[in-house]
C-alpha cells in the first residue's frame, strides 16, 4: 500500500508543496520499509526519521505562513501542528510496543497526512 500524491494536496505555496511532495515520499519509503523487516532497532530509526521530519516540516511551514503574513491564524495551526506530533508519536510508540501492527501504523499514518494537508493547509494558505 502506498501513498499516491494527488494535484489536491497542493496548497500554491511552492516550498509547502515541495515538503508536502518529499513527505509522501518518505511516507512510502517508511511503509515499504516497516513491512518488509523485522528488526526492531530499524523499526524505531525509520519512526524518528518520521517524526523528526514531521516536526521540521511543521515548524518550516509556520516560519512560510508568518513569512506570507499568516500572524493571527498562525497560533491554532500550530496547535494543531502539536496535537498531530502527539498522536504521531503516540502511534509510533504503540506500534514499536508491538501494541499494534506496522499495517495499523501505517493507516493511521495515510489518513493523519492526507488529513491535515487537504482540510486544514489548503484551508489555511487559502485564507489569503
Amino acid at each position: 500500500m502506498a501513498l499516491a500524491w494527488k494535484a489536491s494536496f497542493e496548497t500554491g505555496i511552492e516550498d509547502v508543496d515541495l515538503q508536502h511532495h518529499y513527505f509522501v515520499n518518505l511516507v512510502n519509503r517508511v511503509s515499504t520499509d516497516l513491512c518488509t523487516t523485522t528488526d526492531p532497532e530499524y523499526r524505531e530509526r525509520l519512526v524518528n526519521e518520521l517524526i523528526n521530519y514531521a516536526h521540521f516540516h511543521f515548524v518550516s511551514e509556520e516560519n512560510i505562513a508568518y513569512s506570507k503574513g499568516f500572524h493571527e491564524e498562525l497560533d491554532n495551526h500550530r496547535q494543531q501542528h502539536t496535537q498531530l506530533l502527539i498522536d504521531l508519536r503516540e502511534k509510533a510508540t504503540r506500534m514499536l510496543e508491538g501494541a499494534s501492527s506496522p499495517e495499523d501504523f501505517l493507516e493511521f499514518l495515510y489518513g493523519w497526512f492526507a488529513g491535515h494537508t487537504l482540510n486544514e493547509d489548503r484551508t489555511f494558505f487559502a485564507a489569503k
